[in-house]
């Protein structure tokens, strides 16, 4: 599931806004666990197109069909619109009652059904204002990392991408060799976020095409090493000869 936000930078020597969307980085089996559904009550729900004309149309509310003035279905097209309905029932439902569900495994085994906590305080702006060495980035400790892409919006006539846009801050940060700062809030909590720009090679050989990406880290710490050992001090220490060892082995030191 990816998300909308808006990517700012304001350096002192470059400016731009870019919508985007981010959605998090993780393997197979990840997703498999991650995939969501509806449900209204005990009934799965799904959310499909659907024909209306301009009468008042019926949706469930608690289990009662109520007249909610926006129209019945049709066959004939007049107008079309994204509704909540049920997979048994076909009841189109109040979009307000659902509730998204997960499977997780439970402690005795096997899956269950879990409510999925709706996120709050989410961050909806990324805004760069500091920036840090590219090679830095593997000395943090990520929590989680997304992907982070352009979004688009559709028009009458066309779809409007912000690749191109997004393609600027990329090549900005590469070329300088550095990774973008933001803050990143969700669910009460507050994690710096590590912007690394993502430049991609063609590997067909025959377009020359490049490819590009960015990937967002979130973060609250820096790797600490608690066993770092001085090379004088290791390269200094002779090998114990076989006799000692022997008698080391005989006394059980």
């Amino acid at each position: 599931m990816s998300y909308k936000a808006e990517l700012r930078i304001d350096l002192k020597n470059f400016t731009g806004i870019v919508p985007i969307r981010y959605e998090r980085l993780s393997n197979a089996s990840e997703k498999t666990k991650q995939k969501t559904f509806i449900k209204v009550g005990d009934e799965v729900a799904e959310q499909k197109f659907e024909v209306f004309n301009k009468t008042p149309f019926k949706i469930s509310v608690d289990g009662k069909i109520v007249d909610y003035q926006q129209g019945e279905r049709v066959t004939d097209f007049v107008d079309r619109k994204k509704v909540l309905i049920g997979a048994d029932t076909k009841t189109i439902f109040d979009k307000a009652l659902a509730k998204e569900y997960q499977f997780v495994e439970s402690k005795k085994g096997g899956l269950i059904e879990q409510e999925v906590e709706t996120d709050r305080e989410t961050t909806k702006v990324f805004e760069i204002v500091a920036t840090r060495p590219a090679e830095s980035y593997q000395e943090y400790i990520f929590d989680y990392e997304y992907e982070v892409f352009s979004d688009k919006k559709k028009t009458k006539t066309r779809e409007i991408t912000y690749d191109n846009e997004l393609l600027k801050v990329v090549e900005y940060l590469h070329k300088n060799n550095l990774l973008g700062i933001c803050s990143f809030k969700r669910n009460g909590l507050s994690w710096a976020g590590i912007l690394r720009p993502i430049l991609v090679k063609g590997s067909n050989g025959k377009t020359g095409l490049d490819y590009f990406t960015m990937v967002m880290g979130l973060t609250l710490t820096t790797k600490q090493y608690q066993h770092l050992k001085e090379v004088s001090v290791a390269k200094a220490q002779q090998p114990i000869s076989k006799s000692v060892q022997q008698t080391l082995a005989t006394l059980n030191v």
